[in-house]
């Protein structure tokens, strides 16, 4: 059974990455534009971040590396660090 899934869910990944239809071209489109648009919001945001902390008093964030990181990672799921 789940053999038969996971081989039916790889041959649709096949076919969105060649655009097989119509169907599979736009879906391809679309996660690339949300992709782009996920990685420019974000590096956007380490740029931020990094400019506006990096001479801060007290921060742990001096490098653009760092930035990225605060910037991608999710929050802890436990709410154990609140801010």
């Amino acid at each position: 059974m789940i053999h038969r899934v996971m081989t039916a869910a790889g041959g649709e990944v096949c076919h969105v990455a060649k655009a097989s239809t119509t169907a599979h071209r736009r879906l391809r489109e679309h996660l690339t534009v949300i992709a782009v648009a996920t990685i420019g919001v974000d590096l956007i945001c380490a740029v931020l971040v990094f400019v506006l902390q990096r001479n801060a008093q007290g921060t742990q964030i001096k490098t653009f590396g760092g930035a990225l990181f605060w910037t991608s990672a999710p929050p802890p799921g436990d709410g154990s660090e609140r801010l």
